[in-house]
């Protein structure tokens, strides 16, 4: 199938409105998740981009507790 904007194959549907979207389609990604410019613009937009920032967040605290632990073990 093709995108009826575009005319190119298709990667997958918007997750909060189901569009189905090509590469020139797609708003944002989060994962593997894809949603459309429009979805990506509005209010869906934000919370994906809070949503991000909490899991970098989140995976920047579990790499620092890694190193700190590492730096434990180092020392005996």
């Amino acid at each position: 199938m093709k995108c009826e904007k575009h005319q190119k194959p298709l990667e997958g549907a918007c997750q909060w409105c189901g569009k189905q979207l090509c590469r020139h389609c797609v708003g944002k990604r989060w994962g593997n998740k894809l949603f459309c410019v429009e979805c990506a613009q509005s209010s869906v937009g934000a919370i994906i981009e809070r949503k991000q920032l909490e899991e970098i967040r989140k995976n920047e605290q579990v790499e620092t507790k890694k190193r700190d632990i590492r730096k434990i073990f180092e020392d005996y």
